[in-house]
């Protein structure tokens, strides 16, 4: 079984101004010792 490392940021100013909302998903496993980017995925939230 693989780790993975995941993690969320974000701050007042995201609830304050839902357009600037980026999502960005990174999944990581740990191959052989080290961190690879196995899937990257980024989206802006619908507003309308």
């Amino acid at each position: 079984m693989s780790d993975e490392i995941r993690v969320a940021a974000g701050g007042p100013e995201l609830a304050e101004r839902p357009e600037t909302r980026l999502w960005l998903t990174v999944g990581l496993p740990e191959e052989r010792g080290r961190w690879v980017v196995a899937h990257e995925h980024h989206s802006f939230a619908d507003t309308t």
